[in-house]
């Protein structure tokens, strides 16, 4: 078998691992969304979502040293042993010391602050579930670097289950609050599954020289990750402050739609990362790691998102009170599409994150400059979510050419592959259109409006087939997954006869 179905197959059997196990969890969470929406009103899950930044910025409090050691361990994880459990220990270690920092701040913040207690409350709860996130990456870094999709598929199982049980039940008994101490008591359970399956020999390290060391190696992957934040967290600050957080509950539905898209590319993705950082130096194999699986999986991806548009009336059945969200949802689930996700992680490995630095400082600016105008002549806040695409969308496009000319030595080819990728979209933006004008110039007129937009989703569907048809003859992927069940069946019949 050669190197290339040999990567295939990898990619296959870990992603379909990975990928139904996520999907469970992202189910649950789906489920957990709307049930919690639907429980708060648009109003305190605003509130929610608000509170929600805090986790998303405190979950930094690391200073870089866990996306150091996410480098350093997969790196190291078959190379150096030695060096490998080094910074295991040391991460451990300085970990546990922010964490002592989290839980402290968030305890005097509960008695210092003046908002309700609701919100004070959590806040509090906010500075113990940070360290209980952080360990649970910690580990989960752990498992993607020994390539133990088996232990991920299982934890995201039980993560799936548990933590929707405690959300529920504590948003019914104590609204806001309850939502993190849920969180918090479901994350701590698979925590305590996470360190039994890891089986690694952990010691506190106290070593002040290692940890500088640790957050200076970590310290522009940090830097990087703010700029996400923010590249990501400002348009919920614009429509905070601009137009309420009534608002920002409407809007903070199309962004939880946007990362269900998100959270399945990145989840038939991750299988690749680990390799991209151990095969460096292997240029030909990088192209294969990084463009391919890019444009296989906008393929799809955006095939979904087209879908989400035409079904979007049957989903906000499931909340009636978000049906001004709709607007919200048919953006913001494009946004994340063009988050480039594989060649982020090859500028990572390859320490040039001050490339990333430079080009999210400029979108960022640019994001910040495009809300401010949008305020200014007091546009509706819908304009917010248009900015929050494009800027995405030209930063995925940036960032895709230039990693994509390094990798291939050329501007024409990277220019080439760009082209590759985006044009699936423009093909599907093409039969959405046309799609459009259909459904209002003549099906309106006599069917009605829930069955003409199955009839869209049927035609766009045989619209698209011919990018499904031409990814799978290149890839073979359908092929690949059933010979993975066969040879799993197979195996199965052995062992049964074995045993007789």
């Amino acid at each position: 078998m050669t190197e290339e179905k040999l990567t295939k197959k990898g990619f296959i059997l870990n992603s379909s691992k990975v990928l139904f196990s996520t999907l469970f969890l992202n189910f649950f969470g789906i489920i957990q969304g709307i049930v919690v929406a639907n429980l708060l009103g648009p109003g305190l899950f605003g509130v929610k979502n608000a509170l929600q930044m805090i986790l998303d910025y405190g979950s930094n409090i690391h200073l870089g040293s866990l996306k150091n050691f996410s480098k350093k361990r997969q790196t190291y994880e078959f190379s150096n042993l030695k060096k490998r459990d080094y910074f295991t220990n040391l991460t451990f270690t300085f970990l546990f010391l922010v964490s002592l920092l989290s839980m402290v701040a968030g305890i005097i913040a509960f008695f210092v602050l003046s908002y309700s207690l609701s919100t004070r409350l959590s806040v509090l709860i906010l500075g113990f579930l940070i360290p209980i996130y952080l360990y649970c990456s910690f580990f989960g870094v752990i498992l993607q670097s020994k390539s133990d999709f088996k232990t991920i598929f299982k934890t995201n199982i039980l993560q799936g289950i548990v933590v929707i049980l405690f959300v529920v039940a504590f948003v019914e008994l104590f609204g806001v609050p309850g939502f993190f101490f849920g969180t918090l008591l479901g994350l701590i359970i698979v925590l305590l599954y996470q360190y039994f399956f890891v089986k690694s020999n952990l010691k506190l390290v106290f070593n002040v020289k290692g940890f500088i060391l640790l957050i200076r190696g970590g310290f522009w992957v940090f830097l990087l990750s703010l700029m996400y934040l923010i590249f990501f967290g400002i348009d919920r600050v614009f429509i905070l402050f601009g137009y309420g957080g009534l608002e920002l509950g409407y809007y903070a539905v199309g962004l939880f739609f946007g990362s269900i898209i998100y959270l399945f590319i990145n989840t038939l993705l991750v299988p690749f990362v680990p390799q991209i950082y151990q095969n460096l130096s292997k240029l030909d194999l990088l192209k294969k790691l990084i463009i391919a699986p890019t444009k296989i999986i906008a393929c799809f991806s955006y095939f979904i998102a087209f879908l989400v548009l035409f079904l979007l009336p049957f989903i906000i059945f499931i909340l009636p009170e978000y049906g001004l969200s709709t607007e919200y949802i048919n953006i913001l689930v494009f946004s994340m599409l063009f988050f480039p996700v594989l060649i982020t992680n090859y500028y990572i490995g390859k320490n040039k994150e001050l490339f990333l630095i430079k080009v999210s400082t400029i979108f960022i600016i640019l994001i910040v400059l495009l809300n401010c105008l949008v305020l200014f002549f007091e546009l509706r806040p819908v304009f917010i979510a248009y900015t929050t695409m494009l800027s995405i969308f030209f930063y995925g496009l940036t960032v895709n050419y230039f990693g994509y000319k390094e990798l291939l030595g050329s501007k024409i080819l990277a220019l080439k592959e760009v082209f590759n990728y985006l044009f699936p979209f423009f093909y599907g933006l093409v039969g959405y259109g046309l799609l459009w004008f259909l459904a209002h110039f003549w099906l309106y007129g006599f069917i009605n409006y829930y069955i003409v937009k199955i009839i869209q989703a049927v035609l766009f569907t045989t619209w698209y087939l011919p990018i499904l048809w031409r990814i799978e003859k290149e890839h073979r992927i359908w092929r690949l997954i059933l010979d993975y069940f066969k040879g799993k069946m197979n195996k199965k019949i052995k062992i049964e006869v074995n045993n007789i």
